[in-house]
């Protein structure tokens, strides 16, 4: 029994399989890495698909089974096709024809299967899969920047026994849904130049002022203590609000909050000269 148990083990199939086996693994850990989404692009897609899912309508004569194929444009690694035929399946209305073995173990070894953009296609890939109803079409706009996300989805729903295209629109999103959202600021402000933000800061804190010296006589002429504190406050305030902004709306952190304090102190001390200069010139 041992001695067929070593035959087994250092036979030259067992040491072809071995090689194998850490062939593939060499493979999954090697290879490029396929593109994959973050969460912002995940939940645009996941939004648009729903809302796909939602607007196709239910009970299409002579549709039952229908295929989701891969779509064109920006479908990087068919991860919008993908989410399209979970949402449509979790809605409920249609059976969803579920990706092959081989489709499975393509999308594993990286190799992209071709899109579908045409009725024809469409329809002779629906054919060869076994379906009554094929959804194709194109995805225009899949984008990321700093503050947000958004898709735009171009599709039809092809009945494959007739070859004509019963279901055609086209669906958008972006994440978030306003994307001047504090975090998103917050990321873009911090995101630019240091230098170009202190300058900005040093041009308005010196310039708003002298911009302001009409009124600014005037509140002076009127002598009293009460107006003439208001009106420093009220400059180094807008020094302190555009320093805040400008750090990108952070404040408990001990960087920005020192910046505060120096933008405060240092507008604070421009704004007294200023305002005192422009007393001693008054009289």
């Amino acid at each position: 029994m041992l001695s067929l148990i070593r035959k087994i083990l250092f036979s030259k199939w067992m040491l072809l399989a071995a090689l194998g086996v850490a062939g593939w693994q060499g493979w999954t850990l090697l290879r490029p890495k396929p593109w994959a989404p973050d969460e912002l692009q995940q939940a645009v897609a996941d939004r648009v698909c729903w809302d796909a899912a939602e607007a196709i309508p239910p009970e299409l004569p002579g549709v039952t089974k229908i295929a989701v194929v891969r779509l064109g444009g920006h479908d990087a690694n068919g991860f919008v096709s993908e989410a399209l035929a979970k949402c449509i399946q979790r809605k409920g209305r249609y059976e969803v024809l579920h990706e092959t073995f081989v489709g499975n173990l393509m999308r594993e070894l990286g190799i992209d299967t071709k899109p579908v953009t045409t009725l024809d296609e469409a329809v002779k890939a629906g054919k060869k899969m076994g379906v009554s109803g094929v959804v194709f079409g194109e995805v225009a706009e899949f984008t990321r920047d700093k503050v947000s996300s958004a898709i735009r989805l171009d599709l039809r729903l092809a009945k494959v026994d007739t070859g004509e295209a019963v279901f055609a629109e086209s669906f958008a999103a972006r994440e978030p849904p306003v994307a001047a959202s504090v975090a998103g600021v917050s990321h873009a402000i911090r995101a630019s130049s240091a230098i170009k933000r202190i300058l900005i800061w040093l041009a308005a804190a010196a310039i708003m002022p002298l911009l302001l010296i009409p009124p600014i006589k005037h509140f002076l002429e009127q002598e009293s203590n009460a107006l003439n504190f208001a009106l420093l406050a009220g400059l180094t305030l807008f020094d302190l609000a555009l320093a805040f902004v400008l750090i990108g709306l952070v404040l408990f952190q001990w960087l920005p909050a020192l910046l505060l304090v120096a933008s405060a102190v240092g507008g604070g001390v421009y704004n007294y000269w200023l305002l005192s200069t422009i007393e001693k010139l008054r009289k």
